[in-house]
């Protein structure tokens, strides 16, 4: 079982709310973080204790446990040209 200082690796994919898929690691490096030391969310690290190694488990967090609700003027709009080509 999963406890406070061991260091976990997972595959993710997370979704928004509408079933989006915005963001997996599957396929790729996992994420590797010590449970306890606040490396992630700190409601993902208390979803995480007491798994199993090969455990699979679905969680959802609310804004406020992860990124924070978003803020639309924290958005503006800029010519395509001011974005670096591998982000367009």
């Amino acid at each position: 079982m999963i406890k406070n200082g061991e260091k976990v690796q997972l595959e993710y994919t997370v979704f928004l709310e509408d079933g989006t898929q915005v963001d997996s690691n599957i396929g790729e490096d996992p994420l590797i973080f010590v449970l306890g030391e606040h490396q992630v969310f700190p409601a993902l690290e208390e979803a995480l204790l007491g798994l199993t190694i090969g455990e699979t488990k679905q969680i959802l967090l609310s804004p406020e446990e992860a990124y924070g609700p978003v803020v639309p003027d924290a958005y503006r709009e800029v010519e395509l040209d001011a974005v670096p080509a591998p982000y367009r």
